[in-house]
């Protein structure tokens, strides 16, 4: 058996790689997985969008197209980087791309949504284009308590893929597939390109997995939030721009070019920050007139234009006919202020840089009333750790080590002396600021997560210094960065363990009884319905109680034993 392995391992490094980008053996098996993976999602998305447009209905079918698309994708790529008489780097990579698909479709049914804006605006969302709901022919839904200005207007490339996976699962939280999904995606293509860049492996490695496993894209890995996955895939887009820095080839443009199509129906920053950060990084591509850097822009651009009006006709293209503004309802006329009690007052009148600065260097909180509270680099307290159990930490939000991580970085990569190489950081750094500080709202960790790439990338540079010091600083920086994302997901994991067993022990209590459907919102009669409890229309109530993480109480036309007690919130 060693034998066969070190066979494998040598036939490897013999003849598999990406040409000039220095990524050998392991490596080339990894982005021919992640490219995979991230075909598979950009093809679903885009044919269930394009449906859309042409009246159609969200359909599986778009699932079974996308993974044919991603074999295609896969063999093209195993030709040109896996190029071997033998069959075992190729399937050793398919293995990778169906191993992680599988573990993530297990981790996202294994919990349920116990957030408040997944069962509020994403979860009736994703029903109703499963039902049938077509944003662009059929207009926007009545606005209530649970179908509201957000389901009608926001974008909508996560939702259609959950519909999509809901046809076929039949679990409504397999719609969450997506957010592990692309996580480990983003992991596969982060690890490639950390290493082609830094030429070292063990660096390479521990700088690609802490790039992937922002805390954002962590503590909503188990919900229908979409800030992860802007996370996930802003992450994803430039390490597939660093690959191309590297080399450029024609599969690394095209799933550039999916990935930039993608992003931009996440979310309406999301196509503010592809726009900023992508035209900071082809620019810098055309003055340092790297090969290929022509394509990539004309392709960058169309893939843009097309993610707006064509795959986002819903809803750049109809918010503008009907509203006025490609964002409505955050601008043009009539626009809601969706921060209205979301942050800390003091905040009201502080600028966009002073918010950021207390949110980077204060104690972690959930809390939008408390006033933000300046702390020590690392210290730490339990009131911080628990703040990790949600999906949206508005102080603090990367982590209570994270400001200790920044501050180390930075201080390695500028103490690296006048035009080290360490002094490479500064472009990418740069680049993402701007991105940050372009959003008044940048302080929210979740309304900008690309903010966790600057000390993982100073931290790289600062290790390619000639000092001791820099080198040291560099190593201290990933360690407390490895110890930050474990902390936030031993946190966000022990919640979720905890209140989905308790939505679980709930639906086990009510089997026996039959609870009326009448004003019980679509998420809370799907959730029931898939428990296997009994629906009635019936007006009746012997009992009225509260289910377990969701906004909503129901009531018991009949429940023996009273089995409809509340389990606590």
């Amino acid at each position: 058996m060693t034998a066969e392995v070190d066979s494998f391992r040598g036939s490897c490094r013999a003849d598999v790689g990406l040409p000039s980008t220095g990524v050998q053996g392991a490596g080339a098996v990894l982005a021919v997985a992640g490219i995979d993976l991230w075909v598979f999602v950009g093809t679903v998305c885009c044919l269930n969008h394009l449906g859309i447009d042409f009246g159609l209905d969200v359909s599986p079918a778009a699932v079974a197209i996308g993974s044919v698309v991603a074999v295609a994708a896969h063999v093209t790529a195993s030709r040109r980087w896996l190029r071997q008489p033998r069959l075992a780097p190729s399937v050793a990579a398919a293995g990778v791309a169906l191993g992680a698909a599988a573990l993530a479709l297990v981790y996202s049914m294994a919990f349920f949504d116990i957030t408040a804006d997944g069962p509020s605006y994403h979860e009736p969302a994703v029903l109703h284009l499963r039902a049938g709901w077509n944003p662009v022919w059929d207009g926007p839904l009545p606005t209530g308590p649970y179908e509201n200005l957000w389901t009608n207007h926001y974008p909508k490339a996560s939702w259609t893929f959950a519909a999509a996976v809901l046809a076929l699962a039949g679990r409504i939280e397999a719609g969450k597939w997506l957010g592990p999904l692309l996580l480990v995606a983003t992991l596969l293509l982060c690890i490639v390109a950390a290493q082609a860049i830094l030429k070292r492996r063990s660096l390479g490695l521990a700088v690609g997995v802490l790039c992937a496993v922002n805390p954002v894209a962590v503590y909503q890995s188990a919900s229908f939030y979409v800030d992860g996955l802007l996370a996930s895939s802003l992450t994803s887009f430039a390490a597939l721009l660093a690959l191309q820095w590297l080399a450029p080839d024609w599969l690394l443009l095209g799933t550039t070019l999916l990935c930039i199509a993608f992003v931009v129906n996440l979310k309406f920053t999301a196509t503010v920050y592809v726009a900023v950060l992508g035209g900071l990084a082809i620019g810098f591509f055309l003055a340092a007139r790297r090969p290929g850097a022509r394509r990539l822009a004309v392709g960058s651009v169309a893939a843009m234009a097309g993610g707006v009006l064509l795959i986002g006709c819903n809803p750049y293209v109809t918010n503008t006919l009907r509203y006025g503004h490609p964002f409505y309802p955050l601008m043009g006329p009539g626009h809601v202020d969706v921060m209205a009690g979301q942050m800390p007052a003091s905040f009201l009148s502080e600028n966009r840089v002073r918010k950021l600065a207390e949110s980077v260097f204060g104690r972690s909180s959930n809390d939008a009333a408390r006033v933000p509270e300046w702390k020590l680099p690392l210290a730490v307290s339990s009131a911080e750790l628990r703040a990790f159990g949600y999906a949206d930490v508005r102080v603090g939000g990367f982590g209570p080590f994270f400001a200790a991580a920044l501050l180390l970085s930075i201080g390695g990569m500028l103490g690296g002396g006048k035009l080290k190489p360490s002094y490479a950081g500064l472009l990418p750094i740069a680049a993402i600021a701007v991105s940050v500080l372009v959003n008044p709202e940048g302080w929210w960790a979740r309304y900008a997560p690309q903010l966790w790439l600057v000390p993982l990338l100073a931290a790289a540079a600062a290790s390619t210094s000639r000092g001791a010091w820099p080198r040291r600083a560099a190593a201290g920086a990933l360690l407390l960065l490895a110890i930050d994302v474990l902390v936030v997901a031993g946190a966000y994991g022990v919640r979720q363990f905890q209140h989905s067993a308790a939505v679980r022990a709930q639906l086990r209590s009510l089997a026996a009884c039959e609870i009326s459907s009448r004003g019980l919102p679509n998420v809370a009669r799907r959730r029931l319905e898939e428990a296997g409890v009994s629906l009635a229309d019936s007006s009746a109530c012997a009992e009225s109680f509260p289910l377990q993480d969701l906004p909503v109480d129901a009531c018991a036309v009949r429940c023996p034993g009273g089995g409809a007690q509340p389990r606590g919130r």
